[in-house]
């Protein structure tokens, strides 16, 4: 393919998340130990060209729209699905909610080269998790959306769930693509409500004993 669609700026309605106390990365010493990683990154096609994308992009202290969008890699198989993970560092965090908002907000589509895109904003997310981990190798499913196809073209999707206990990680999972269309995820920013306290990883991780009745996971996944 080459070429490819921009979307109009003005027939978007593009909003901010609303304000929260218990907003995470609003804390600028948690920002500040934030670590942002991802399975992979390709690029955006903007300026009549394919652009790096980086997954840092995704997070901000004021609660800001980014005119750029983070591109995941495609994934080889459906064994190794895209990711974006983020590691509070010295702090651990309790959940009890996020927002997300999806990609396509000034430009379309996410792009392998100058003449190589995903048409039609077409990694949006669809099946995805929210997953949580201390030792970066167990994950337990926190929180997972099934065959949503309202999150596209910079939409804001916001989801509540019981309090966790608290973790080390945090990783979004595509896992599952769109009908038809590559195994890829677009996102232009997210946001974590819970509470964040410093303390010793050891004692942290003694949670992990816990009986899954007591905590809210929905399950547990291992790395491959």
């Amino acid at each position: 393919m080459t070429g490819v669609f921009l979307f109009p700026m003005l027939l978007l309605q593009i909003k901010p998340f609303e304000p929260r106390k218990d907003s995470v990365l609003q804390d600028k010493e948690i920002y500040s130990n934030l670590k942002i990683s991802a399975s992979g990154s390709i690029g955006q096609y903007y300026n009549s060209k394919c652009n790096p994308t980086y997954p840092n992009i995704t997070v901000s202290t004021d609660n800001s729209i980014a005119k750029y969008d983070w591109c995941s890699n495609v994934a080889p198989d459906r064994d190794h699905p895209p990711w974006i993970q983020y590691d509070f560092g010295q702090y651990r965090t309790s959940l009890v909610g996020y927002s997300l908002r999806a990609g396509c907000c000034y430009y379309g589509a996410c792009c392998l080269d100058d003449n190589t895109y995903m048409y039609d904003c077409c990694c949006s997310l669809y099946t995805f998790s929210l997953r949580g981990s201390n030792d970066n190798v167990t994950w337990d499913v926190l929180h997972r959306v099934e065959k949503d196809v309202s999150i596209e073209y910079c939409s804001n999707a916001h989801y509540d769930f019981p309090k966790t206990k608290p973790y080390k990680y945090v990783r979004l999972v595509q896992e599952e693509p769109y009908k038809g269309c590559k195994h890829c995820m677009i996102l232009n920013r997210l946001e974590f409500y819970g509470v964040s306290e410093k303390g010793d990883p050891m004692a942290f991780d003694a949670l992990d004993d816990m009986n899954d009745e007591e905590i809210s996971i929905i399950g547990k996944v291992r790395n491959h």
